[in-house]
């Protein structure tokens, strides 16, 4: 009597691990070293040769800020499942800033009398390990963005200010050694 085939087993990858809230991996808004987490206690440690795939956080920020962005190639292959390190954006409150400009639009000022004005402004930048929450390391960056690049394109209901970003190619020179180097 013919036996059937033994049907062939299909590996399943690998699921991603459990990853938690960004706002509470990078300490809460305003910043608590005491109240970090880790972002991703099962996931891959930090460690040996890079890539060291890196996700962005900015607590306590307008949804629409769009820079700095971290590169492509440093995003992890599975949405946040496999992630090594965790950026943490925040306004340096000790900063004083100075008017750089206003934002213009066609028409006028959307609301009120004037255009929304243009502050400098710096960001201080906590790098942690997803998988312990340890911080890696911690520096400033200033905004550079131009006005124009400042004011959002369109708006309904802008803010009265906005401030000055800091730029992709800034903040990926500053992170390049922790995210494509050798790590401890």
């Amino acid at each position: 009597m013919p036996t059937s085939p033994k049907p062939r087993e299909i590996p399943t990858p690998p699921r991603p691990p459990e990853t938690r809230d960004g706002y509470d991996a990078c300490g809460g808004d305003p910043f608590d070293a005491g109240a970090v987490v880790a972002y991703s206690p099962d996931g891959p440690a930090w460690s040996g040769p890079g890539p060291h795939p890196a996700v962005l956080f900015r607590p306590g920020s307008i949804p629409e800020v769009e820079v700095p962005q971290l590169p492509q190639e440093w995003s992890p292959s599975v949405p946040y499942g496999f992630t090594q390190l965790v950026v943490c954006e925040y306004s340096d409150d000790e900063f004083e800033g100075e008017k750089v400009g206003d934002c213009s639009y066609l028409g006028g000022a959307p609301y009120g009398d004037r255009d929304p004005e243009v502050f400098s402004e710096r960001y201080i930048y906590r790098v942690f390990e997803a998988k312990t929450g340890e911080l890696v390391a911690e520096f400033s960056l200033d905004g550079t963005t131009s006005v124009d690049e400042s004011c959002p394109e369109t708006s309904y209901a802008p803010p009265s200010t906005y401030w000055q970003r800091v730029e992709s190619d800034a903040l990926e020179e500053e992170l390049r050694p922790l995210v494509e180097g050798n790590a401890p």
